[in-house]
């Protein structure tokens, strides 16, 4: 139980750092308001959660 309570932590944090990392990029508040989301951000988010979910165990 308390290594899925440290996971969730750790993903949550990965994923907020990841949005403030496009806003900072792109230098929009929302990631969705640039114009390279469809071309970059989201398909690197995409990416992203594919190999957390490869990579945990249940």
């Amino acid at each position: 139980m308390h290594r899925a309570i440290v996971e969730i932590v750790f993903l949550t944090v990965v994923g907020l750092c990841f949005w403030l990392l496009v806003c900072l990029i792109v230098g929009t508040p929302e990631p969705w308001d640039a114009s390279l989301y469809w071309k970059a951000a989201y398909p690197i988010s995409v990416l992203l959660a594919g190999a957390i979910g490869f990579r945990m165990a249940h």
